[in-house]
C-alpha cells in the first residue's frame, strides 16, 4: 500500500538550500525485490527521479523522445497495485506511473511535460545496470 512520505532524503549530489520536493510514494516491501520508493525533485532547471527498492535488481532504462517518456524497467521485481503521482512542482515531470509490465517487470514511466523543447534527459550514462537505487536526471547540464 503506498502512503505520501512529507519529507524524503535528498539525494546527496543536491545543493543545500537548492531542493524542491515534487513528490514522493512509499511501498511496503512484500517480496525479496519490490519497488519501495518513488521521489521526484526539481532543483532549478533539472528534475530527478529516484527508484528505491528493497534490494539491488536488474534495470533498463529506455528513453523515447518520440513520446516524451521516460521507461525504466525492474527485473524481478513485484507490485502489488499500479501506482501514479503527478509531477506537481517540476517544470519538465508531468507524471510518474509504476505498474506491472509483464511476469516479474515492473515498469516506471516518467511522462515529460510537452514544452516544445527538445528531450532534455542526461543520465544516467549507463543505461543498464544493477543497484537497489536508480536515479534519472532530466533537464540542461548544470553550469
Amino acid at each position: 500500500e503506498a502512503t505520501p512520505d512529507a519529507t524524503p532524503e535528498a539525494p546527496p549530489d543536491l545543493p543545500a538550500g537548492g531542493e524542491v520536493k515534487v513528490a514522493s510514494l512509499s511501498f511496503k516491501p512484500d517480496s525479496a525485490a519490490s519497488l519501495v520508493r518513488i521521489d521526484a525533485t526539481s532543483t532549478g532547471e533539472q528534475s530527478i527521479v529516484r527508484v528505491e527498492l528493497s534490494s539491488a535488481g536488474r534495470y533498463k532504462i529506455l528513453p523515447l523522445p518520440n513520446r516524451r517518456q521516460v521507461w525504466i524497467d525492474f527485473e524481478e521485481v513485484e507490485l502489488t497495485e499500479p501506482k501514479t503521482i503527478a509531477g506537481s512542482g517540476s517544470s519538465l515531470v508531468k507524471e510518474i506511473s509504476a505498474r506491472s509490465f509483464e511476469s516479474g517487470v515492473v515498469r516506471v514511466v516518467v511522462q515529460l511535460k510537452d514544452d516544445g523543447n527538445s528531450f532534455p534527459v542526461i543520465g544516467p550514462k549507463k543505461r543498464v545496470g544493477e543497484s537497489a537505487t536508480v536515479e534519472v536526471k532530466i533537464g540542461p547540464d548544470p553550469p
